[in-house]
């Protein structure tokens, strides 16, 4: 039997080698819930090892000490007010094409669904902003990115760790290729999101037209869930009263690399890595405006670069790089595996029916430990 991994849940579903498969052999496949894992045809493999050579879990480790560490604002407040944090990301995406080069990210198709893609079109960014709390898939982006590279544009790829990882194992350390990861908690299930949107037009008795994970209506630091409906209706959901939300708190649905991610502690091939930059305001509490503020760290002299050229529109702060881990923990530790994840899958069979089942069942015990967790610490 032919594997590109020795343990097939080690995969971060990138679809690289879906990409670089020269005879096909290998598609994406569904398995536990809507999670993607490579599948390999043994009739038409032809052994080549290309698969193994590009996958990011099966190269080297790419660990970087980090040039400096800074909070970022976008001058422009209506942009920084779209995005989900101090807009650093879109910063650095103009400025790319900008210069005549293209921007890949992660947007929300027609159908809602989260997919990397490619742009070139100043116009289209807005596409790209607010972060996407659900695992995209990369097939639309990896021919883009080829294509843009070939032609010699600089090509600004924005992605979970283990996407820059694989975009860089794949198409290794190029001049005109710049690279943008985020700190991570992990990658939600994708079919349990599509469920949630199904959950709300049926109850609103209308289709999704636009869907924001972090809309700041309420501001930066109690940003909620937006829903626009074809109507032209919104709704406004608080994050803390959304199911979908609740699983994402209790660590039920990331993909099960998630738990042992093996990009963290600066293990990063990313040039730049952004995030909200909470607890900002006690290093400098003119930015607590609760409007949003990025953390920036710069790991390259590319990085580096990039963030000197966007400085005309932006207003940055350097912090230690120690606070910035010591509010993000995430930067140096993987989230605990919540010991109910088993009992979620167990139940959850990628319909709505099993979908309350598996929250019922998974859910209650969950947070009656979190009570009793924080019980326990009361002296």
């Amino acid at each position: 039997m032919k594997k590109i991994l020795e343990e097939p849940l080690q995969c971060v579903g990138c679809g690289s080698c879906v990409a670089i498969c020269p005879t096909a052999s290998i598609s994406m496949r569904t398995k536990e819930g809507g999670f993607l894992y490579p599948e390999i045809d043994q009739s038409t493999c032809v052994s080549c090892g290309k698969c193994r050579n590009v996958c990011p879990v099966l190269a080297e480790k790419a660990k970087k000490e980090p040039r400096q560490c800074y909070a970022l604002v976008d001058n422009r407040e209506a942009s920084r007010l779209k995005s989900a944090s101090g807009a650093a990301s879109i910063l650095f995406a103009e400025q790319i094409l900008e210069e005549g080069g293209v921007f890949c990210g992660c947007r929300l198709d027609e159908s809602l669904r989260a997919v990397h893609d490619v742009t070139d079109a100043l116009d289209t960014l807005d596409l790209y902003r607010d972060s996407k709390y659900v695992q995209s898939d990369m097939s639309l982006a990896w021919p883009k990115i080829d294509a843009a590279l070939k032609q010699g544009k600089k090509v600004l790829v924005s992605g979970a760790p283990c996407q820059i990882a694989a975009v860089k194992t794949r198409f290794g350390d190029r001049e005109e290729l710049i690279t943008c990861d985020f700190v991570c908690s992990g990658v939600p299930d994708p079919s349990v999101f599509e469920l949630y949107k199904k959950a709300l037009e049926k109850e609103q008795g209308k289709a999704i037209q636009s869907f924001y994970f972090r809309d700041k209506t309420n501001g930066w630091k109690k940003s909620n869930i937006r829903v626009v409906y074809d109507d032209g209706s919104e709704q406004i959901i608080e994050r803390k009263n959304s199911d979908y939300f609740r699983l994402f708190g209790n660590n039920l649905f990331f993909r099960d690399c998630c738990y042992n991610c093996r990009f963290k502690n600066f293990n990063t091939s990313a040039d730049l890595t952004v995030g909200d930059y909470w607890g900002i305001e006690r290093l400098y509490p003119e930015i607590d405006d609760d409007k949003g503020c990025s953390l920036v760290i710069v790991n390259t002299e590319k990085g580096e670069a990039l963030l000197s050229s966007i400085l005309n529109k932006a207003t940055v702060w350097q912090t230690p790089l120690a606070f910035a881990i010591e509010t993000h923990p995430k930067l140096e530790k993987s989230i605990p595996k919540s010991a109910y994840r088993g009992l979620f899958y167990k139940h959850y069979k990628g319909d709505e029916k099993s979908l309350q089942k598996a929250i019922k069942r998974s859910m209650g015990h969950s947070i009656l430990d979190k009570i009793i967790r924080k019980i326990s610490t009361i002296k």
